[in-house]
């Protein structure tokens, strides 16, 4: 099931409401996250360690907004067809 609509999204890419629920999501979960002193200094300490520098909010959801249904499928497709890894659950 989920090879088929890896399949779909790559030949297809994700569909205008599929892009809005995705844009929504992050910027939702983004400022769900500043309420908490916590994940906002993770915020804070993974951009200072993977950008060198502080990214943000409004430039962060500026950048979501701008990711475009053509950007995903590029990336997926790179993801899909490159090496496959395969991995099993289960129960003890």
């Amino acid at each position: 099931m989920v090879e088929r609509e890896l399949a779909d999204l790559v030949e297809n890419g994700p569909s205008e409401r599929e892009m809005e629920v995705a844009s929504g999501g992050f910027e939702g979960g983004t400022v769900l996250a500043l309420e908490d002193a916590g994940s906002r200094m993770t915020q804070i300490a993974t951009n200072l360690l993977v950008r060198d520098r502080v990214v943000s909010v409004p430039e962060y959801l500026e950048r979501v907004r701008a990711v475009a249904a053509d950007d995903v499928q590029r990336v997926l497709t790179k993801v899909v067809r490159g090496p496959q890894v395969r991995s099993i659950v289960e129960p003890r």
